[in-house]
């Protein structure tokens, strides 16, 4: 079994390979700034399983290929679902990166668990509801049992 000190490495190995920063974030939230090519990131030590899952998926945003630019109508749209918080209104693009990034996590981890997995679609969970994830193109929704799904998998 992996330790979270072999997290940390492997964390710290792809962000320097990628010329990513790790800074602290002074909220209670983890995020990518893309064109700085920074991660903002509650624990930057990657202490635990969650917390390495989240960094690889801040990453993810920074380096996947398949990462969309939002047009300037879906960065208004953003910017108004979350000042009036509505999540109905958050771009499709956004949702579809939001995936992507958490795929590539997935692909890019040296070991995926229950506990990382169970972050990611808690994450996904937040941004919208299935059926609004099932109006997404290419995004896939894996029904469990009913009202229990997940997303991108």
């Amino acid at each position: 079994m992996q330790t979270p000190t072999r997290f940390y490495k492997h964390i710290i190995a792809i962000t320097e390979s990628q010329c990513i920063e790790i800074q602290e974030s002074e909220k209670q939230n983890s995020a990518a700034k893309i064109e700085e090519r920074i991660i903002l990131l509650e624990d930057t030590n990657i202490s635990t399983r969650r917390a390495y899952a989240i960094a690889l998926h801040e990453i993810g945003h920074i380096v996947s290929s398949s990462q969309q630019d939002l047009t300037k109508d879906e960065e208004c749209s953003l910017a108004t679902s979350r000042m009036v918080q509505q999540r109905e209104l958050i771009p499709d693009t956004y949702l579809q990166n939001e995936v992507d990034a958490w795929k590539w996590a997935r692909a890019n981890a040296v070991q995926w668990s229950e506990v990382m997995e169970e972050r990611a679609q808690a994450c996904l969970h937040s941004y919208a509801t299935v059926t609004r994830w099932e109006t997404i193109p290419n995004v896939a929704v894996m029904l469990l049992a009913p009202g229990v799904y997940r997303v991108g998998v």
